[in-house]
């Protein structure tokens, strides 16, 4: 073989057969963070489940953490996930107002950072995943008219603390029952951490108008699951009701007659949404919104979920969700506790199915006793510092059995 034909062997050595095109190794998955805060623990897992299940096709790995409603623990989170050196953070902040220093410190890591659930005010993120707040608060004003039955009668709003979400869903709602007339509203504002406070605003609102209120409607997830879940154990109210959440235990009082309507805010679709954004993040450092929100000083890319209502004629929708255990058995936890009249029963309830990863202790557990003898027990998320108890504008003293329960909770929505 002469010179010539050991160069051609040489060439086929180094380079391999024609026609067969060596595969690129893969580049290092990209890392995306996860922390959630403000999600009941069925929610979270299903979002959870849903975020994950693409990783490894898309070239990602997601660090999920859910703070369950406690500031601090988000706080460790986000600061774990700058040592993983994330590409992108997907946050649900448990305090909005600690988000200017979160987006600040990711910025100097050429981290990007999209709001998830919650949208910061006033804070240069660089992407936001929200419900469509305004036109679900639109859903619930619309359901509130039809349950009040055009009697003339009054509605008991019950708004979430000041935020964007609140204040567009609380507009929504009041542009939807100006447009419907025969109602009228009475309207009630949550302050931040505080669902037992729902409790009291509704006994509030329906002593000062008696026998007026129709409709009582709830537009905070906390205060729907820990607070009004609650008033329905007792049995159906001789008001309807419409929660926000969408919930294992609302669905069950839904099929079991106790409840009329929830606002779902659609965790599975947010959290795919979610998924999507930040996965084009990390490998273009861009991402596809559909529309854009003024916060503050800035314009916020967005996509919006579309939410919906449900009420027992739709509630397939949650056996897709949750399973078909939501209406069949007569309703479970719902059913039972109404009929018995007592909250004592634990079949069902959402937060002791636990948090996504284990981040957390068992939430605490508060057992109110009426002077009526009802007994109501609440799952509180987050650590319990005290109890207030509110009765004619003078605080009650309920600083021991914070003490005690604060022993033990931790954990979030």
């Amino acid at each position: 073989m002469g010179w010539i034909g050991l160069m051609i062997v040489a060439v086929f050595m180094l380079t391999g057969c024609p026609g067969k095109p060596q595969e690129k190794p893969l580049p290092p998955p990209a890392r995306i963070g996860v922390s959630v805060a403000n999600l009941d623990a069925d929610s979270a897992k299903l979002m959870q489940k849903e975020m994950e299940q693409n990783q490894r096709k898309d070239n990602v790995i997601i660090s999920w953490k859910d703070a369950r409603g406690d500031a601090a623990a988000q706080e460790k989170h986000i600061e774990e996930m700058f040592k993983q050196k994330v590409k992108v953070l997907v946050i649900d902040m448990a305090d909005p107002a600690n988000a200017g220093e979160v987006v600040r410190r990711a910025a100097e890591q050429d981290i990007r950072v999209l709001a998830l659930n919650t949208l910061p005010q006033d804070t240069a993120v660089d992407g936001y995943i929200g419900v469509d707040a305004f036109r679900l608060g639109e859903l619930q004003g619309k359901t509130a008219v039809r349950l009040a039955g055009g009697t003339g009668g009054k509605v008991l709003l019950v708004e979430g603390p000041p935020g964007y979400e609140a204040g567009q869903m609380a507009e929504g709602f009041a542009n939807a029952v100006a447009a419907a007339g025969g109602v009228s509203v009475v309207r009630r504002t949550l302050t931040p951490d505080n669902a037992l406070q729902v409790f009291r605003l509704i006994e509030e609102g329906v002593n000062q108008f008696p026998g007026q209120v129709k409709v009582v409607v709830v537009q905070d997830v906390q205060a729907a699951q820990e607070g009004l879940a609650v008033l329905l154990r007792q049995g159906k109210p001789p008001f309807a009701t419409i929660g926000m959440g969408a919930g294992k235990e609302a669905a069950r009082a839904i099929a079991a007659g106790i409840h009329d309507a929830e606002a779902d805010p659609r965790p599975d679709l947010m959290a795919r949404y979610a998924y999507q954004a930040a996965v084009e993040l990390s490998k273009t450092g861009r991402w596809t919104y559909e529309t854009q929100i003024n916060s503050g000083n800035y314009t916020i890319p967005a996509r919006l979920v579309p939410g919906r209502i449900i009420d027992r004629q739709n509630l397939y929708l949650m056996e897709q969700r949750w399973g078909k255990e939501i209406t069949q058995g007569g309703g479970g936890q719902g059913q039972r506790e109404g009929q018995q009249g007592s909250g004592n029963q634990q079949g069902g309830s959402q937060g002791g199915s636990g948090g996504s990863g284990g981040n957390s202790p068992t939430p605490a557990k508060v057992k109110i006793k009426t002077k009526d003898g009802k007994t109501m027990e609440i799952e509180v998320k987050g650590e319990i510092e005290s109890i207030q108890v509110e009765e004619g504008g003078q605080a009650g003293a309920g600083g021991s059995q914070g003490d005690q329960g604060g022993q033990q909770g931790q954990g979030g929505q």
